[in-house]
């Protein structure tokens, strides 16, 4: 997740045992953890609940991760985590340092594994004063649609310079696009990608003053089996029945057909 309170450089990793959700305590991955660390661009903090900390304080108030562990709760059950705050990643010059991107990424792959689910938390187009990020003022939706379906592209396409340069040039606001980058680098080249949602925050609270998108993807190596489910270790999936649409109601952001569904190779 990247961090949404705090100004840090690179990646930290919470100093604690488990993160605790209504549903119950997370574990952490202390092995794993411990290998991140001898990496330079890793580094472990401890928590200060206090009103004046001596330092500033990275994952007090981080609410990034916190937000995904009761999904997958809810779907795996049993899980250990690597919890990830993602800092700015750049160089002295304060420009985006894809070098950093790269020791991240080298630091990570030696984790990864059949059963390991790797999880980049971003929003998109954050439209509005409140995020300095207005650039246009008319046909508010189609254009916050439009920044969003450039950088779709771009991540179902896992292109990260190209996103890098997406990025420089409409000054579009995301928060994770580090983390996205990250993920981008970290796939295989012969992965197929797909766009599963897509939200425009506006558009459901009718305030299009303060908007926030939206979208969920999933990647996937065709070369790998399938992971062996375990039905004992997953919590069973509730039925909702969806109330029927309103006659004349308005359908909201256009269906997810609207935006490219899938990359392939």
């Amino acid at each position: 997740t990247p961090s949404h309170t705090a100004q840090i450089e690179n990646c930290s990793i919470a100093a604690v045992d488990a993160y605790v959700t209504p549903l119950g305590p997370v574990p952490l991955d202390a092995e794993a953890a411990r290998t991140l660390l001898f990496s330079p661009l890793f580094t472990s903090r401890s928590l200060q609940y206090r009103k004046v900390a001596q330092r500033e304080q990275v994952h007090e108030y981080e609410y990034g991760d916190e937000a995904l562990l009761p999904y997958l709760q809810e779907r795996l059950r049993e899980f250990k985590i690597v919890p990830i705050v993602v800092g700015k990643l750049t160089d002295a010059t304060d420009k985006f340092n894809p070098g950093a991107v790269e020791g991240i990424v080298d630091a990570l792959k030696p984790l990864l594994d059949g059963r390991t689910l790797v999880v980049a938390s971003s929003s998109f187009t954050h439209f509005g004063n409140d995020f300095s990020n207005r650039p246009f003022n008319d046909n508010i939706v189609e254009g916050i649609e439009h920044l969003d379906r450039q950088a779709f592209e771009l991540v179902l396409a896992r292109d990260m310079n190209g996103f890098e340069r997406y990025l420089t040039k409409t000054k579009n606001v995301i928060d994770g696009a580090r983390c996205i980058q990250i993920l981008m680098r970290l796939l295989p080249e012969r992965c197929r990608s797909r766009i599963l949602a897509y939200e425009i925050s506006g558009v459901k609270t009718g305030d299009l003053n303060r908007s926030i998108s939206f979208a969920a993807f999933t990647f996937h190596d065709p070369a790998q089996p399938a992971a062996e489910a375990r039905p004992d270790k997953v919590r069973p999936l509730p039925v909702h029945v969806q109330p029927p649409a309103r006659e004349g109601a308005d359908s909201g952001t256009p269906p997810v057909e609207s935006v490219p569904q899938e990359s392939k190779p």
